[in-house]
């Protein structure tokens, strides 16, 4: 865990080696001729005429299709068990931004398990929409935040949105959480100065 707190994730190859390490798919010597393997087999349809080289420029600077990654996630998804929601997980696989995998796994399981069975969607996309909101005021300020920066202000926008959330409404107003993003974002880059 501390590697990856220190880790900036600032090529699209790092971010498949890390995702690859993060389901458990080898993570030694042979990684992209596995890799490489892997997808042939998994699907051919998509992958069969897939070149070598190709796989390695994933694994430097560049990423395949958005379609490309989608394959390439359900191909893994027949073996592996992805951790964190896997629309996130594509769009920073492909462009960076806000870390998926913004919990650690054991945190994350046990904290959805005390959760009802309806609670647990209305949360989940309670956390969707705060990182994506999160991902867009950090952008929209030409800010760089730090892992730990970003679960601050994670952590303090999700207990405001349960705190106000009444029975009858699960999910705060966009406008409260935008508002509490960019205080908590503001403060982050105060305390850099």
């Amino acid at each position: 865990m501390e590697q990856e707190e220190v880790q900036s994730f600032d090529s699209p190859g790092s971010r498949l080696s890390h995702l690859l390490d993060r389901i458990g798919f080898k993570e030694q010597r042979g990684k992209m001729q596995d890799f490489y393997q892997y997808l042939r087999d998994k699907d051919p349809e998509n992958f069969g005429d897939l070149s070598y080289s190709t796989v390695r420029g994933w694994f430097s600077l560049y990423s395949p299709s958005i379609k490309k990654i989608a394959f390439i996630v359900d191909a893994l998804k027949q073996n592996y068990q992805i951790p964190c929601d896997e629309k996130h997980l594509k769009t920073w696989w492909k462009l960076g931004g806000i870390y998926p995998f913004y919990l650690p796994e054991a945190e994350s399981t046990e904290a959805l398990e005390t959760l009802e069975p309806e609670n647990k969607e209305a949360q989940n996309k309670l956390l969707y929409q705060i990182m994506r909101l999160i991902s867009e005021e950090d952008g929209s300020h030409q800010h760089s935040l730090t892992r730990e920066e970003i679960l601050s202000v994670l952590e303090a926008t999700t207990d405001f949105a349960r705190d106000f959330a009444d029975p009858k409404q699960t999910l705060a107003p966009q406008h409260y959480l935008r508002a509490i993003i960019r205080d908590q974002i503001a403060r982050q880059s105060d305390v850099k100065t």
